[in-house]
């Protein structure tokens, strides 16, 4: 592994790979952490001097024993035990135990979205190209059911989102929230990282913080992943009932 490129350029700017450090929150992904890491991993050098941690919240359907044996393929991933659960508290102990000084770039990355291949590195570039303090990029919808394709045409339109532009968005620019994609290091750590109260909504709650804090948040319309949305009505249900609770939290903590 020391023999492969460390670095990769981005309009004519060197970025070294080991100032990246990639999150994963898990909790029983075994049906897609196997391809999340292949995908990511798989076709690019350079990714293997990028380091990788997923951080597992008690996983009890084999994901941890895929992380661990994808490990010894790849040695830049490892796992840490999230024993809070929640992705928010996740992400936070991994920066909290694993970033390294030389690490300034976090990225996020989410098991069971389908993401290209260059992504990790493209977030990067993104990020030294606009100087935004963090990325975010657009989730268009993956169905692999009937339900999920009849999702998938109402979340096509502007009510179905809610006119969010991280949403099937085409133009990038800068915006106030947006799915959670890089952002620099030392802001997530200035900012306390996520408040691990939250079990949802964390993201949307620390992009408040960050703009409050005058931080600027681009979103990359080119940098695409594929979101794939709930199986059944039940479970739309309740991911929308906790989405509602989390906003109503983040509302009540800043008096918004």
């Amino acid at each position: 592994m020391n023999s492969m490129p460390e670095s990769f350029s981005t309009n004519g700017t060197s970025i070294d790979a080991k100032r990246i450090l990639v999150v994963i929150p898990t909790l029983n992904e075994a049906a897609h952490i196997e391809r999340t890491l292949t995908v990511l991993l798989g076709d690019c050098p350079v990714m293997s001097e990028v380091a990788i941690v997923v951080a597992d919240g008690g996983s009890s359907d084999g994901t941890q024993e895929i992380v661990d044996r994808l490990s010894l393929r790849w040695q830049n991933i490892s796992r840490i035990n999230n024993p809070h659960r929640v992705q928010a508290a996740g992400v936070n102990l991994a920066v909290e135990h694993c970033a390294k000084p030389s690490q300034d770039i976090l990225v996020r990355v989410d098991a069971h979205s389908y993401y290209p291949s260059d992504y990790v590195l493209r977030i990067a570039e993104t990020l030294e190209k606009t100087g935004a303090d963090a990325v975010v990029t657009v989730m268009d919808t993956v169905a692999e059911n009937c339900f999920q394709r009849g999702l998938e045409a109402a979340l096509s339109t502007p009510f179905g989102t809610g006119g969010a532009a991280h949403r099937g968005g085409t133009r990038s620019g800068f915006v106030g929230h947006g799915h959670h994609a890089g952002i620099r290091l030392h802001r997530f750590v200035e900012l306390g990282g996520y408040d691990s109260g939250f079990a949802t909504n964390e993201d949307a709650e620390f992009d408040y913080r960050l703009t409050q804090a005058g931080g600027r948040i681009w979103l990359e319309a080119s940098i695409r992943l594929g979101y794939v949305v709930r199986k059944t009505p039940a479970d739309l249900a309740r991911q929308y009932w906790h989405y509602g609770k989390g906003r109503a939290k983040t509302i009540s903590k800043h008096q918004m």
